[in-house]
This record gives C-alpha cells, sequence and structure tokens, in this order.
C-alpha cells in the first residue's frame, strides 16, 4: 500500500501538491528526525535496509538515506557546514572505487544552514557485489576518520511479504517478445526469422505489432508468418500510433508476461533470451536488463558508443559465442536501458507503468525515462555481459530521427538534470571494458591468419595522418598482409590494439595492462611496426621493437620528434625555421607543447634530452620515410647522421582538365578546402577577408570545411561545414569556384587538401614551402607565394590568376606495397 501511495504521489499534480506540503510539515515538525522517517519509507519500499543510517563523527554532520548492492546516497557536511567532497569508500573492508554525483539538497540546506550540494550518490563500479548482508564505511579522503559504518541488510526473499516479494522476480514466467514493425521488409524479416529458428528454454511468444505500414508487401508476409507460426501474436493498428504506444499495447497485452523490447531491425542467436532472463533468477528490483550489441550507445561491441557493422568474418552467433564464453552470468549495473532490446520484468511494469507517449511521442527517450524513473525508487537497470543482439539503428525513425532525438533529449535532461553527467561517469569508468576485451582478444587471435603482419601506431586525432596510415593498411592486405592498430585513447591513460577494419578491439591501461599488450601482440606474430605519431603516447611506446623483438619503420607526419609543438609554429604561429635549442627554450616557455603532447618543461635540459630520446629512436629504425624532400632535409639537418628515405604517400594515378578560369567573371570565387586551424592560418585568412571586403570586392571565398565562429560574421565567405570527400566535387561545381588558396604557415609534409584540389581540377595557390613547392612544382599547375609576403599582394594573385587550362598528371602508385613501399621481400 505504501508503495501504491509513493508512486501515486508522483502520477497526479494534485497528490504532487499534498506530497510537498506533507513533506514541509514533517520537515517542522520532525526536525532531524523527518530523515528517519523518509529512510525508513525508502526502506519500505527497497530491498535493502542501513543498520545504521546517522553520521559517526562527532565533527560531521550527514545521514544516509538509500542504499542498494550499486548504491548509496545521502547527504555529508563537515562542522563549518561545508559539503565533503573527497571520500572513500570500503566495503567489507576493502577500498573500492566509485562514481560520486554532488546533488542539490534544499531541504538539507534550508534544515541546518550547510551547503545546498552536500547531497551526494556513490555508484559502485565493481561488479561483484551480491545482494545479501555487506558492510560499508565512508571516510573522508585526507585522514582515517570514518563518517559512516553500516551494515547493508538484503530483504528480499521467500519469507517476506506478498508487496516485497513481487519486487523478487519470477523468471519461469512467460516472456512476451514485442517487435514493433513500420518499414524495412527485408531488415523485419531477417529480425522474425532468427527469434523464431534461435534455441531456448525460456517459453516465450512474439507479440508483431504492424504499425500501420506503408509496405503492403511488409504487412502481408506478417500476416502469412502470423498464420504458420503458432509462436507469433499478430497486432494491427489500424492507424500509425508510433513507437511508444505500439510497445504499450504489448507491454499490456498479457499482465501476467515479463515482456522483451525488440526493435525490428535486431538479429538474435540462440540462447539470447535465456541469457537475457538469467539475471532475474539472482536478483531483485530489476527494471531493465540489455544486451550488448555493434550499436547501442553504451552497450556497444568492441568499443563503447561507436556504431560499427559485424567484425569482419564474424557473424552473430560466433559474437554470441565468444561472449558466452568470457562472460556467462556476468553483469554489470548500469544508469540506463536501451531500448533495441530491452527485457523489462512484470513487477517494474506493474510497479512504474507503460512507457509516457504523451511526453515522448511516436519515439526516443521514453525507455530511458522508464529507467531513471525506477533508478529513483532504488531498481536497477542492468546490461546482460554474456548476450550479443546485432542492431542496424534508427530503421524505425527513418529521416525524422535526428530531429525527434534533439527534441526528447532535451526533454530528458530537463527532467533528469544529472542523466548525462552519470552516463559521462559511466563512459569514464567503463566497468564494461573487462566484459568487451577478452570476447574482443578471442576474436582477434581466431580472425588471425599465417601472413605477414605489420602494426601501425598512431594517435586518435584523425587528419592526414590517418588517412595516410588507411590508404597503407589497405594497399598492404590486398597483398596479403594482417594489418592492426594501436591507438592511445582517453588522454594516454588507455592504448586500443584494432583490426585493420577496426571491427575488433582490445583495450588496455597505459600502466597496469602493458605486459599484457605485449603478450597479445607475441600472440598475433607481429613482424614489423610502424609508428606514425606519438603525440599521446607514453615513452613505453617506444619500447615495443625490443619487447617484440622486431624491427620498425617511423614515418614523418609532422615534427613531433623534433617540435614538441608538432608544426614548428610560435606563438605568433609563424615558422621558427630550423630549432635551435634557445629558441625552442624561449618558444616553450611562452606556449608550451602540444596539448597531446607527454613532454614536461621548457627547460635547456628537458628540451635537449627529448632531442637525444628521439634521435637515438630514430637512428635505430629500419627505415625513417619521409613524404617530401623537404621535411627529409629538415630532419636531417636537426640529427646529424641521420638518414631519410624519401617516399611519397601511395595516390590513385590520375589524369585531369584543369578548370579554366574566367578572366571576364565579375565574380572570383576562391575555394579553401578542411579544417581551418592556427596551424592552416586561420589568423591571415581573417585579415585576408577584412581586406578583400574593402578594397577586393570581386573576390569571394568558400570554406569547404569549418572554422572557428569568429569566421561567421564575414559577408564575403560561405562556409559548407564538415563534407565527405564524395560531396566535394558537387559542392565546388556549385560554388563555381576554379581556384584554391592554400595559408598554411608551416612547412607540411604532404597536404591531402592539395591532393583535392589536384583531383577536382582547382588551380592552388599556395606557400613557397614544405610539400606544396614540391607537389605544385612536380604537377607543373598552380602558383606559389612567398610567406612574407603582404595580405594585399597575395588578393591581388588571387584575383588576377589566369590559367589556359589543360592536362596535368599527379599521384604516385607502387606496384607492390611490401616490396617497393616497404622494401620487404
Amino acid at each position: 500500500m505504501l508503495k501504491s501511495l509513493l508512486i501515486a504521489l508522483q502520477r497526479k499534480p494534485a497528490l504532487k501538491r499534498l506530497k510537498a506540503s506533507a513533506i514541509e510539515f514533517l520537515k517542522s515538525y520532525c526536525g532531524d528526525y523527518f530523515y528517519v522517517i523518509k529512510q525508513w519509507a525508502l526502506q519500505k519500499v527497497n530491498a535493502f535496509y542501513i543498520s545504521s543510517p546517522r553520521i559517526s563523527s562527532k565533527n560531521h554532520k550527514g545521514y544516509l538515506t538509500f542504499a542498494s548492492n550499486s548504491a548509496i546516497h545521502g547527504w555529508l557536511v563537515n562542522e563549518n557546514g561545508s559539503a565533503v567532497t573527497h571520500l572513500r569508500l570500503l566495503v567489507n573492508g576493502v577500498e573500492t572505487t566509485f562514481h560520486l554525483k554532488r546533488v542539490f539538497r534544499k531541504d538539507v540546506k534550508l534544515q541546518y544552514g550547510v551547503e545546498s550540494d552536500c547531497g551526494f550518490e556513490i555508484y559502485f563500479t565493481a561488479d561483484d557485489y551480491q545482494p545479501k548482508t555487506f558492510e560499508i564505511q565512508l571516510l573522508e579522503n585526507n585522514s582515517n576518520t570514518v563518517l559512516f559504518d553500516s551494515e547493508i541488510k538484503y530483504q528480499c526473499s521467500e519469507a517476506t511479504t506478498i508487496a516485497k516479494a513481487r519486487r523478487c522476480h519470477n523468471a519461469n514466467q512467460l516472456v512476451d517478445v514485442v517487435i514493433p514493425v513500420y518499414a524495412g521488409f527485408e531488415i523485419t524479416k531477417n529480425c522474425i526469422e532468427s527469434v523464431l529458428a534461435s534455441k531456448n528454454t525460456q517459453p516465450f511468444r512474439m507479440l508483431t505489432i504492424n504499425d500501420c505500414s506503408p509496405d503492403p508487401e511488409l504487412s502481408q508476409w506478417l500476416r502469412d508468418i502470423a498464420t504458420k507460426e503458432p509462436l507469433i501474436t499478430l497486432i494491427e493498428n489500424p492507424q500509425n500510433l508510433g513507437f511508444v504506444q505500439s510497445v504499450n499495447k504489448g507491454m499490456q497485452f498479457d499482465r501476467a508476461n515479463h515482456v522483451v523490447l525488440l526493435n525490428s531491425d535486431t538479429v538474435v542467436s540462440d540462447n539470447w533470451l535465456d541469457r537475457l532472463v538469467y539475471p532475474l533468477t539472482h536478483e531483485s528490483n530489476i527494471a531493465s536488463i540489455t544486451p550488448l550489441s555493434n550499436n547501442a550507445t553504451i552497450f556497444s561491441f568492441p568499443n563503447m558508443n561507436p556504431s560499427s557493422d559485424l567484425p569482419l568474418a564474424d557473424s552473430v552467433e560466433s559474437i554470441n559465442q565468444a561472449l558466452f564464453k568470457y562472460n556467462a552470468q556476468s553483469y554489470v549495473d548500469v544508469p540506463t536501458g536501451h531500448g533495441f532490446c530491452m527485457l523489462i520484468p512484470r513487477e517494474a511494469i506493474d510497479t512504474f507503468g507503460v512507457f509516457d507517449h504523451k511526453t515522448w511521442g511516436k519515439g526516443y527517450g521514453e525507455e530511458n525515462d522508464f529507467c531513471l524513473k525506477a533508478s529513483r525508487h532504488g531498481w536497477r537497470n542492468i546490461a546482460a555481459c554474456d548476450v550479443f543482439v546485432q542492431h542496424v539503428g534508427s530503421v524505425s525513425f527513418g529521416e525524422s530521427a535526428a530531429k525527434r532525438v534533439e527534441k526528447n533529449l532535451a526533454i530528458l535532461e530537463k527532467r533528469y538534470p544529472d542523466y548525462l553527467n552519470s552516463v559521462n561517469c559511466f563512459i569514464n569508468a567503463d566497468p564494461l571494458r573487462q566484459y568487451r576485451n577478452k570476447p574482443s582478444q578471442y576474436l582477434l587471435l581466431k580472425s588471425q591468419t599465417n601472413r605477414k603482419s605489420i602494426i601501425h601506431i598512431i594517435h586518435s586525432l584523425g587528419g592526414g595522418t590517418e588517412y595516410a596510415m588507411q590508404r597503407l593498411i589497405t594497399l598492404s592486405i590486398k597483398e596479403g598482409v594482417d594489418c592492426y592498430i594501436l591507438r592511445s585513447i582517453n588522454n594516454g591513460q588507455l592504448y586500443r590494439l584494432e583490426n585493420a577494419d577496426q571491427s575488433l578491439s582490445v583495450v588496455f591501461d597505459r600502466v597496469s595492462e602493458f605486459s599484457n599488450l605485449i603478450n597479445l601482440l607475441q600472440k598475433l606474430s607481429i613482424e614489423l611496426i610502424h609508428y606514425h605519431q606519438l603525440l599521446d603516447f607514453d615513452d613505453d611506446i617506444k619500447l615495443l621493437p625490443r619487447q617484440l623483438d622486431v624491427d620498425y619503420d617511423i614515418a614523418l607526419h609532422d615534427y613531433y620528434l623534433m617540435c614538441p609543438r608538432v608544426n614548428m609554429l610560435r606563438k605568433r604561429n609563424d615558422f621558427c625555421g630550423f630549432p635551435s635549442l634557445e629558441s625552442c627554450h624561449e618558444c616553450l616557455s611562452n606556449s608550451g607543447p602540444h596539448p597531446s603532447s607527454r613532454f614536461i618543461g621548457s627547460s635547456l635540459n628537458k628540451i635537449q634530452q627529448f632531442w637525444q630520446d628521439n634521435n637515438e629512436f630514430l637512428s635505430k629504425a629500419r627505415m625513417v620515410v619521409s613524404p617530401s624532400n623537404a621535411t627529409k632535409k629538415l630532419f636531417e639537418n636537426h640529427f646529424n647522421g641521420l638518414e631519410v628515405i624519401s617516399k611519397v604517400h601511395p595516390e590513385d594515378v590520375v589524369i585531369r582538365q584543369l578548370i579554366e578560369l574566367d578572366s571576364e567573371s565579375s565574380r572570383v570565387n576562391v575555394a579553401v578546402i578542411g579544417a581551418l586551424g592556427e596551424h592552416k592560418g586561420i589568423a591571415r585568412f581573417k585579415a585576408l577577408l577584412t581586406l578583400a571586403e574593402k578594397q577586393f570586392p570581386s573576390l569571394h571565398f568558400v570554406l569547404f570545411g569549418y572554422g572557428s565562429d569568429s569566421l561567421n560574421k564575414y559577408k564575403n565567405l560561405t562556409i559548407t561545414g564538415k563534407y565527405k570527400v564524395s560531396e566535394l566535387k558537387c559542392l565546388v561545381s556549385n560554388f563555381q569556384c576554379d581556384r584554391a588558396l592554400f595559408l598554411s604557415p608551416w612547412p607540411e609534409t604532404f597536404s591531402y587538401t592539395l591532393s583535392e584540389a589536384f583531383e577536382l581540377g582547382l588551380y592552388p595557390i599556395a606557400p613557397d614551402i614544405g610539400a606544396f613547392s614540391e607537389r605544385i612544382m612536380a604537377a607543373g599547375v598552380g602558383q606559389l607565394y612567398s610567406l612574407g609576403d603582404s595580405n594585399e599582394h597575395l588578393l591581388h594573385l588571387l584575383e588576377k590568376t589566369h590559367s589556359s587550362g589543360g592536362e596535368y598528371t599527379v599521384g604516385k602508385q607502387y606496384n607492390n606495397i611490401l616490396l617497393d613501399y616497404y622494401e620487404l621481400t
């Protein structure tokens, strides 16, 4: 009865006001005992009891108001009335990690006159707490003062009352697998047939809900399969209700059954349902259970959040088996479920009702709302780590998905202000990582061949370095090479090993799991290490060749090995030329290193040691390769005795016709390609735009890419935003551009944006420095200017440049990438 009253108070506005008045009365009448009453009420509808909720320290004040086997909530202040923000947690005497979320407690502030953000919610990151009696101790971080010392008792058992027993789940109940259908004939067919073909011991019924599909073929197939298959019950909506109301129909179809919501763009395999139901036999107060998937945000495998296709050569069944092999009967508490495939126990539906279709319309956010509402009352959302369900994603919503997501996410954030913060905390802690790693490692080794294998070392910043590496990998695979990628992620705290198509990955802690990384690389029989970029990596990454006993190559994509700022640009973003010890000291003292650099300090000794270490690293490489002669010369001049080999990045050889420039046109459209930042000359670009507005009205610039918001004020500039390479030709044609401007103030080592200009027939106008000089002169197309030329001179050049058109050839192909580029036999 108490539980029903509390839920009713949440639903009715009038009752909400009554509840608020009652709380204010109790606070004023009961004083400090209000929290005793509140704690007692919470425990009446919770499966856990706190033996000593009041604080045990004389110099602090506080109370535990809620506890479960995954979280504790309460409030805490010191003798000055300030919130205590740094805490330690011991469970059964063992210190453990946790997420700490600050909570605004206006009630405590009004009652005691303390800081309002004194509330806290602590979520355990360990996943091995069982629903039984255990002891917790909460200590202040900078001392051994015990603030709370309490026994948490599990109350849910066969001997409890009927009201409490409803919260202990009956896993033997029939499960209704609810599949709402609107469009996508083939993908829906695959989904339903996979459910029918899967082998499970758990009894279930499939409720397919045809939400007035516009596809007559799909509707007829649903009727035909429902007639043939006794497991299927077909519900047909006379009009389109949307996802939320359709699944509500399924959830209310039989009020005795558990429910699995399954999107029509999913594929399941054997035992998926048995494993999804398993936690119900061992846990109570479960609001939702979600499996892992290739496309399910925090539930994604092998990487959290990115959506991906299935790993190469792996099926849903093989991934499902791998997860079960290493994660059998394992599950982790999560901040929310995911509606692509989500089991909701009948007890949770009875307690919290069906989804709120009035708020969420035709879909997105409804399952999060349900899960968060349940979580507020002490119920748990769980990830089943031994189940994999394939998910295509957004088929149900189609083209309207993006707008609906944006609108409903705003509502969700307003209703649950701490939602995104709790998700971010979960992502940062990533308790699912260990459950992704072992199956991924197994599948990675399983996909191994007996061919040559190369591992590429690179940052996670993208750009031209990433593009060059991917091109080499593509060509290497065609010649029978197994390729792997090792990236530094999470600000260098983690290393991620990926297969060539990035569909499988294993993540290692840089410090504690580095030896595990070495062991896996040894099993993969790595024969060559190709270093592309050391940004965000610690120096331990240079030890790989010795630990694996293999050779290594170094590709010079920039100047990081001689310049901690990467591009040899000073604070004013001007090129420093040949770096001396004194000039580097001055530059680093004023501007610091690149944000992703592991270089610390700016002293002469530090810089000298940095150069000595990198000189040794370069000198021991099998090959040091530069894509331009200019870069080769800079490195050889800086590191005495170093031999650098110049090899242009592989590109398709193409013959192009230069766009013929119209010298009589009243408007000249100038293309600027790529992401425009400080190192790409954005400061000079702004100066050119300002001067052009006043003195060169015929010039109009089109930025095919993006830059800072400060560019939006210029009337002689159009910004397209991010683009796909496949879209660029059409964009350039639409804006009638015939020339391209490049402004990089440093000697770029190659420049793929110049490659794009060549590919499109744009006439390049670039600084006479680095790869620009070499490539433009080699192609015989374009014009060079000096970095010291005035802005007025450069604008005159853009306005008056003429070309008679004609053909040119660009690109470089290697007949055999292993033999001609890597020089391997």
